[in-house]
């Protein structure tokens, strides 16, 4: 799909905090920004420009782009389980050893 009908798709159905929503529906504050890559701290845009990405994927990138063991993770898991909730005491296995591995983490004491 070309970069105009992006534009237009995106100005049309897509919500983005912190935006003048009505002014870039009309298109007065410029085209998005068409993100296609990255690697490491750095993402790509449509026309091949490279930024770095100072808010790490708004927190949930911190590790950098391009990541090969947390893609196979994802693969690894999605093929199992791609989503469950956390709510009424509902969890999963990794969810589980991954929220103590953080809490171990995070109080300075041994994971295991």
């Amino acid at each position: 799909m070309d970069t105009t009908r992006l534009n237009q798709l995106d100005r049309l159905s897509v919500l983005h905090p912190f935006t003048n929503l009505g002014e870039f529906a009309a298109g007065r504050l410029g085209d998005p920004t068409i993100v296609d890559g990255g690697s490491g701290v750095r993402i790509r845009d449509g026309n091949g420009r490279s930024y770095i990405d100072g808010f790490a994927g708004l927190y949930c990138v911190n590790i950098g782009y391009g990541r090969t063991e947390v893609a196979e993770a994802i693969s690894k898991q999605a093929h199992r389980l791609a989503y469950y909730h956390s709510y009424a005491a509902h969890t999963t296995d990794q969810l589980a050893i991954l929220s103590e591995s953080v809490s171990a983490l995070m109080s300075g004491r041994a994971c295991g």
